[in-house]
């Protein structure tokens, strides 16, 4: 029987296994509570991907000890099982406990008050609390984990897309005569750079081309670039999409940057159609030694809010070649595009910086862009009213999202992480013990001169409104209509009694942090933590990703990606503290 993707029939093969004995365990995370660093509370990341952890920092990399009895599990058929009956018995007895405690605990629960959602727990809720009671007690008892259950997704076969298994010193080197690709720049921070790279599978989709996703470029910390399949499951992403994708370091390698004169290709600026002069940092190209040539678009419709370029605008010109033909001539012969329309001198020295128009126009092969942040999509209203879901729209939640960047997720590598590190958080012995919880992403520093700062009483503010409205799906579930709604789950418990957990850019030991946990709220902070480089953005993104519910900072990009996978993902609700 498997129930939510619990692995229960395991649980049920423990009694075949009951004279097993079972190891003497210990807490690798400090259960002092203390707030101090300790050396059980500093983590250090590695700067390089395949770089191994420090061995004094190897508790969080390594797997959870197998218990004694998993060498019995799958032992010698015909084994001893005397004293199968007595353990059988105490476990019946701890069921049958649980069922009464559980029937009890209906009948004499009172009812909620008026903030708390006037409504009286229901009978499924006291069913799953008693689950969840099980589950951990049957942890306790026989010292074993209840998982998730792992799905297996097979990768993109890259002899279907590449000439060879390994990159290659050139991209033509590389790519196959008879396939089409799509490529582009990392712009912007993390957030950005993410957001950029959905635009790009999504663009892959409709073209019908092979994404060669650009490494990932370190900004406001220090760290070498990283492929994007370090931190997403890219063979998930493809068994859920159906997009074709590899890393741009398997078509040609990274830190090229000093292997001779860099490989130039052609690019067409959709930086300079929406903002007047190209791109003219393409970090990500350089890093595998290639220089860009940028080439201007033509006029071209734009999507939703009247700035982007429309994704569908793109697909045609893609597909129009007698008008891409005409175009570049256009642009050889009047020397596009000028930085000055009423220039009167010779037009070769009025070309805006980084285009070349006398140069070779993009190849038919390789669609590039130099940034597809500025694409955007086409959307119309639901037919009818009450067509579409319920649920308020969150900034970003375009086409892009919905049909590719939803079903990027976190490599099992940093869901294990992070795992711990709320284990660690909460001050709890396993994973099934960590409560449901609300995330919040304050966003502080560089906001200062951007948008200013939040106040907290505003995040407080915020916390209550999405404690009211999971409380209110809990009530009736029902009441939300869309694809999400089939992944909200309820733990049994009212929404007032989840925990909240919060990340943030302030520095350890600042004033605010120390605001924050008086109000009882969880704080990642990785000053203690002694994580860096690439660890700490990927570690705040997955650990928002798994509230019940999200509140977010004001025009924070960061903040968009984390609802939309708490609303997707969990089926929560999100809000913004205003």
């Amino acid at each position: 029987m498997n129930i939510e993707g619990l692995e229960v029939t395991s649980f049920w093969r423990l009694l075949s296994v009951a004279d097993s004995p079972t190891p003497s365990s210990s807490s690798t995370f400090s259960e002092s509570g203390s707030d101090s660093p300790t050396s059980d509370h500093i983590v250090e990341f590695p700067s390089k991907i395949s770089t191994q952890p420090p061995p004094r920092y190897s508790f969080l990399y390594s797997p959870v000890p197998s218990p004694g009895w998993a060498a019995k599990f799958s032992g010698v058929a015909g084994s001893s099982r005397r004293g199968l009956v007595s353990k059988r018995s105490i476990l019946a007895f701890i069921l049958l406990n649980t069922l009464f405690l559980s029937i009890y605990t209906i009948v004499k629960t009172p009812l909620l008050d008026d903030a708390d959602g006037s409504t009286r727990l229901s009978f499924s809720d006291d069913i799953l609390a008693a689950r969840r009671r099980l589950r951990i007690a049957a942890a306790d008892l026989f010292r074993w984990e209840f998982k998730e259950s792992e799905e297996h997704f097979e990768p993109l076969r890259k002899d279907l897309v590449l000439n060879f298994e390994e990159p290659q010193e050139t991209l033509k080197m590389q790519m196959k005569l008879d396939v089409r690709y799509v490529t582009s720049v990392a712009f912007g921070g993390h957030a950005n750079q993410f957001i950029s790279i959905g635009k790009l599978l999504y663009l892959a989709k409709i073209l019908d081309r092979v994404a060669i996703i650009p490494s990932l470029m370190p900004i406001h910390f220090t760290a070498d670039p990283a492929s994007f399949s370090d931190f997403f499951d890219l063979p998930r992403f493809y068994h859920e999409s159906g997009i074709a994708a590899v890393d741009f370091a398997a078509v040609k390698p990274l830190k090229m940057l000093n292997h001779g004169p860099p490989e130039r290709v052609s690019c067409y600026s959709s930086h300079e159609a929406c903002t007047g002069e190209g791109n003219l940092h393409p970090h990500s190209l350089f890093a595998h030694n290639i220089a860009p040539d940028l080439w201007p678009l033509p006029s071209l419709t734009r999507g939703q809010g009247g700035h982007d370029i429309a994704f569908d605008a793109l697909r045609l010109f893609d597909f129009d070649r007698p008008a891409r033909q005409s175009w570049y001539e256009n642009v050889k012969e009047n020397l596009l595009p000028q930085n000055s329309v009423n220039y009167r001198g010779d037009r070769a020295f009025n070309i805006k910086p980084g285009f070349d128009p006398r140069g070779p126009p993009p190849d038919d092969q390789l669609l590039c862009l130099d940034n597809t942040l500025f694409l955007s999509s086409v959307m119309f209203p639901a037919p009818f009213p009450g067509a579409g879901p319920h649920d308020p729209p969150i900034p970003g939640e375009g086409l892009s999202w919905q049909e590719a960047m939803q079903h990027v997720y976190f490599t099992k590598e940093v869901e294990s992480l992070v795992d711990k590190l709320l284990v660690d958080l909460f001050q709890v012995t396993s994973p099934s013990r960590v409560p449901p919880f609300i995330s919040v992403h304050l966003r502080r520093t560089d906001f200062k001169e951007f948008a200013g700062f939040t106040s907290l009483a505003k995040y407080r503010a915020a916390v209550a409104r999405v404690v009211q409205s999971v409380q209110e799906r809990i009530n009736d579930p029902n009441a939300s209509r869309g694809p999400v709604r089939a992944h909200f789950r309820r733990f049994g418990i009212p929404a007032r009694e989840f925990a909240v957990v919060a990340t943030t850019d302030e520095p350890t030991g600042s004033p605010f942090i120390d605001e924050i946990r008086a109000l009882g709220w969880h704080v990642l902070d990785h000053g203690a933590l002694g994580t860096e480089g690439w660890w700490p953005t990927i570690l705040d993104s997955a650990v928002l990703a798994r509230g019940q519910g999200f509140v977010g900072t004001e025009r924070s990009t960061f903040s968009h990606l984390a609802g939309l996978r708490v609303k997707y993902w969990h089926g929560g609700v999100t809000d913004i503290a205003v």
